[in-house]
């Protein structure tokens, strides 16, 4: 007998005045902010929170792609409040395919949780956005 979830479990957390979400299942570890790792607000254009001691870094890793490839790890800052919540699969609306493109390609949809709507990121997009800002800035 197959089984079927009714809930996911998201990582939801802030980005300045933005109220983001990631799969839990991709988020390795939450842990004190480090200085040498970059905002996620500022792959979207936003100022990160002002209160330094309210962030936080989040370490994800994306799934390998192909025979023999490895698991991509790499790691974000976020603003508080930073915590696992549920997600009934009814409250999540996945992003159309006319609409992944440009600045809104690492947003995969929307999702409703404790009266607040909070933007779902795709993490193999955010890692890829993440690699290649680091690139350009060496």
């Amino acid at each position: 007998m197959t089984t079927h979830r009714s809930t996911i479990s998201v990582l939801r957390f802030s980005a300045g005045p933005l109220r983001l979400g990631v799969a839990a299942e991709d988020v390795v570890a939450v842990m004190a902010a480090r200085a040498d790792i970059p905002h996620i607000a500022r792959l979207f254009g936003v100022e990160p929170g002002r209160n330094d001691l309210e962030r936080r870094t989040i370490q994800v890793t994306t799934a390998a792609e192909g025979q023999g490839s490895e698991p991509c790890l790499t790691a974000f800052q976020a603003d508080f409040p930073v915590e696992v919540v549920r997600c009934g699969f009814e409250d999540v609306l996945p992003m159309g395919p006319w609409l992944e493109c440009g600045r809104l390609r690492p947003v995969m949809g929307f999702a409703r949780i404790d009266d607040e709507t909070l933007v779902l990121l795709d993490i193999p997009s955010v890692v890829d956005m993440l690699q290649k800002r680091e690139g350009g800035t060496s």
